[in-house]
């Protein structure tokens, strides 16, 4: 009876690891949905929704993206700009001026 115990301890340690393990798994995966996941989502809809519900949604789908596209390009643009204006206050910061003779 002695051997069983431990077996038994050690095979309840090992199934709460490998639930715990899962659950952490499971969790980070609810978070980000794979594209396959979207995929499946994407399926299921289209077997309930319309033609035009689907095409609504897709274009949803489009404009949100062209949209973080559209953001991302007007940060690189500003980020472009912020460094070219400090690159040229440092470049004319310490450029030479020679000094202007007046003639009398």
């Amino acid at each position: 009876m002695s051997d069983q115990r431990p077996k038994t301890r050690n095979s309840l340690i090992d199934e709460t690891l490998s639930i715990v393990q899962d659950f952490s798994a499971d969790s980070l995966k609810a978070e980000i949905p794979s594209a396959g996941v979207q995929a499946v989502l994407r399926d299921a809809l289209s077997l309930v929704l319309s033609p035009k519900d689907r095409l609504a949604i897709d274009r949803a789908m489009m404009q949100r993206r062209v949209e973080k596209f559209r953001e991302n390009q007007q940060k690189f643009q500003r980020e472009r700009e912020e460094y070219y204006n400090k690159t040229m206050e440092a470049a004319q910061a310490t450029q030479f001026a020679p000094p202007k003779f007046t003639s009398e």
